[in-house]
């Protein structure tokens, strides 16, 4: 069974998890020393011995890219994703990616098991705030904290980029 996280291991080192993952871009080799540098940071810091000696990840196409992420997200199983503009922007870009590339199991972003697209290649607008429909429909099961939702609706300003004046 899943049970809750004690309080008393709440952010401690041994429990938070993060990777990163690049890859190359197509007929572009790495920048030279990154290959090193990934192996360096998986092996000789304390968060990559944590995280099994995969905090920075390359790959030599978006394909694999994104089918090692939804592997990570299945084996990670966060109960939030938390983000800034994440629902009307990055999930909606990381659905479309998947349906162009055919990615497989492609519904592990959410914990809700799915054989077929929800929206295939006409996506639906959910919002005045972008594409939310998307990110909502397949993160389903997870709780989604967009931090560019709450900037709009708590804070009344022209940008709401991390990079706007406040």
């Amino acid at each position: 069974t899943d049970l809750p996280t004690p309080k008393d291991q709440w952010n401690t080192l041994k429990h938070l998890r993060h990777f990163s993952c690049v890859r190359r871009l197509d007929g572009r080799p790495f920048p030279i020393g990154f290959e090193d540098e990934c192996k360096r940071r998986n092996q000789q810091t304390a968060i990559g011995k944590l995280n099994g000696n995969s905090v920075l990840s390359s790959f030599n196409s978006e394909r694999a890219l994104l089918c090692n992420v939804i592997a990570r997200i299945k084996a990670l199983d966060p109960d939030v994703i938390v983000g800034h503009n994440v629902l009307a922007y990055d999930l909606d870009i990381l659905y479309s990616r998947m349906l162009a590339l055919k990615v497989p199991h492609w519904s592990r972003i959410g914990r809700m098991k799915r054989s077929s697209l929800p929206f295939g290649s006409e996506k639906k607008k959910g919002s005045n705030f972008g594409n939310t429909l998307v990110g909502s429909t397949i993160t389903t099961g997870r709780l989604v904290c967009d931090t560019y939702l709450s900037a709009r609706e708590f804070v009344r300003q022209g940008g709401y980029s991390p990079k706007s004046p406040s």
